[in-house]
């Protein structure tokens, strides 16, 4: 099976009519990866090619192959080979102001459509890419055939790529626009703006869709329990013993259980799972991580009980400042007495809507040093 024959299927007009494309979809199960881009690369050729004019229709063509169905390891083929999927993302990308569309399988030098070099290959801007099992991914970049070239060493599966010119100082404010925009439509691999992304996740079992939206509108989730966590207890016990020791330590305490009461969706079925406490760590006295990424700490400075809260967007135009991660944030400094009265309203939802998007695209960083009794002791009664 050669890509001559898949791109004949595709331009003839017997489409129309029934055929046995079944011949066709045995045949995909036996290409390698490389094959498995080129088919798609030519899709994404074929469907700027059809005239609008003409009885053969995008539409008609990827409603033709979406009836097919032939299974390979449980999975539907065209879900899996993206032939379908390339159409679709072809024809969201275009409507999205995407302008150049790019193949891995020359290394990003060509325009698939043009046959032209790829001139903006070193312009900033936004790219969205395709991979084979039907998940995108959608990044920034002021170098972006660099960055596809390393998304390609670093997933292996990159299928069709296509590239929007943006000028540098809009980068992160296009990028989650079209997040926002696209991912409903393409399961994303992002961690930036997760929450977005239509894509099924495990933390999703513990938080369904409407929970999340009812919680980050200012509801609440819990259900249950806190879990009997005895190693971590146990591992954790001289520790915590240590860090109550410390002058203000029962007051930053305090501020991290609130942090965690009122930021955390259903804290307990998701304890040291999707977020976590660490006393000590390398680089500050206490903190918290939801998912890989910080987002409550404090440096435990002689006189001093100030925490550094994380937001997605800034709430204080003198105090907050860009956080240096990868997932847009910010940070700001205040008090830990002053933590229940300003972690409210529009502070504690932008800091719900980040604690989200970490928690949805994985499980926390640092599950083997939770501290257990951090969220359990009392300060009245222990």
């Amino acid at each position: 099976m050669d890509a001559r024959l898949v791109r004949e299927s595709f331009l003839t007009p017997t489409l129309l009519f029934p055929r046995p494309t079944n011949i066709l979809a045995e045949a995909f199960a036996n290409i390698h990866a490389p094959t498995k881009r080129r088919v798609s690369t030519i899709v994404l050729q074929t469907m700027s090619d059809i005239p609008l004019d003409c009885d053969v229709r995008a539409s008609s063509v990827r409603g033709h192959l979406s009836s097919t169905e032939h299974n390979m390891s449980g999975r539907t083929l065209f879900s899996a080979m993206a032939p379908d999927e390339a159409a679709r993302w072809s024809d969201l990308a275009a409507r999205s102001g995407f302008v150049d569309f790019l193949s891995p399988e020359d290394g990003f030098r060509t325009c698939v459509r043009s046959g032209r070099p790829w001139t903006n290959k070193d312009r900033p801007g936004i790219y969205f890419w395709l991979a084979e099992d039907g998940e995108a991914y959608i990044g920034q970049s002021v170098t972006p055939r660099s960055r596809l070239r390393q998304h390609v060493r670093d997933h292996g599966d990159v299928m069709l790529a296509c590239f929007r010119p943006c000028a540098q100082s809009d980068l992160d404010r296009v990028e989650e626009e079209l997040i926002n925009q696209l991912g409903g439509h393409f399961p994303l691999r992002n961690i930036k703006l997760a929450v977005a992304t239509s894509r099924d996740v495990p933390f999703d079992e513990l938080v369904d869709a409407e929970e999340r939206e009812s919680f980050i509108a200012g509801g609440e989730v819990t259900d249950g329990d806190w879990q009997d966590l005895e190693l971590l207890t146990r591992l954790q016990t001289a520790k915590f013993i240590k860090f109550l020791a410390h002058d203000g330590a029962r007051e930053v305490l305090a501020a991290a259980r609130l942090f965690i009461s009122r930021a955390i969706p259903n804290p307990a079925a998701t304890e040291a799972s999707f977020w976590s406490i660490t006393l000590f760590p390398r680089t500050c006295f206490i903190r918290i991580n939801a998912g890989q990424q910080e987002v409550f700490t404090c440096e435990g400075r002689a006189g001093e009980s100030k925490v550094r809260i994380l937001t997605d967007e800034r709430v204080s135009l003198l105090r907050s400042r860009k956080a240096p991660y990868r997932v847009p944030s910010y940070v700001t400094t205040v008090s830990a007495s002053a933590m229940e009265e300003w972690l409210t309203a529009d502070v504690l939802e932008s800091c719900r809507r980040l604690v989200v998007r970490l928690m949805r695209h994985t499980t926390t960083l640092n599950s083997g040093s939770h501290c257990p009794q951090a969220v359990r002791f009392d300060a009245e009664t222990d």
